[in-house]
């Protein structure tokens, strides 16, 4: 309605204040959903009828990074998560060695943080933040040793540990002490990424478990 009708006060007469920063508030509201809409089409496109068994590409890869940097909450993180969680076949352990305060809490579904990250560098491992997986246990077994503790297992789909490693560092793992081999291959898990790894355990597509 032009000058809320009332170009004078600039007040509508059903009493409800008109102003230039509340007309841009309902602009950029509409505007985020309208991206909103858009991007959760264009996911749903992407992922529709792919053979998540098989990896993902670029292109997919892109969507589900950004829907991991949307959030907790965010429709974008869910519709991936539930178009991930469509094929729930394949199981791969990857293991994670830590303290044992650290170890319980991932237990009990205490979600990814930087900060618990960063509790648990250890002086001389390298620069990179994430949450560290690796497929070979005596690996997991020394770093959570370690750390006083001892080592967890997390078991995803095949679609979900695509999903996780489109946003993760796959790399070996750095020799340790005076050997120049290294003991295996480590995933990192990129911080960007924990809102999606929390996303995939709530929807039982990782599942944490104590080492049998």
């Amino acid at each position: 309605m032009y000058a809320g009708n009332d170009p004078a006060l600039m007040v509508d007469p059903s009493g409800n204040n008109f102003t230039i920063g509340g007309l841009s508030i309902s602009f950029n509201m509409m505007a985020t959903l309208a991206v909103g809409s858009y991007a959760s089409y264009q996911v749903g496109q992407s992922l529709a009828g792919s053979d998540l068994d098989s990896g993902f590409s670029s292109g997919q890869s892109f969507w589900i990074l950004l829907a991991a940097m949307a959030g907790t909450g965010s429709n974008l993180l869910d519709m991936v998560t539930s178009k991930v969680g469509a094929d729930s076949s394949g199981a791969i352990t990857m293991y994670h060695g830590s303290s044992v305060e650290s170890l319980v809490s991932l237990l009990n579904g205490a979600p990814l943080s930087v900060a618990s990250a960063q509790e648990q560098k250890f002086p001389g491992e390298g620069s990179l933040l994430g949450f560290f997986l690796t497929p070979d246990l005596l690996a997991a077994e020394f770093f959570g040793q370690r750390r006083g503790g001892g080592v967890i297992q997390f078991t995803f789909t095949t679609s979900a540990f695509n999903a996780i490693r489109s946003g993760s560092i796959t790399q070996p793992i750095p020799p340790i002490g005076s050997s120049m081999q290294s003991p295996g291959m480590e995933m990192i898990v990129q911080p960007v990424v924990f809102p999606l790894f929390d996303s995939l355990r709530s929807s039982g597509q990782i599942i944490a478990s104590p080492v049998p």
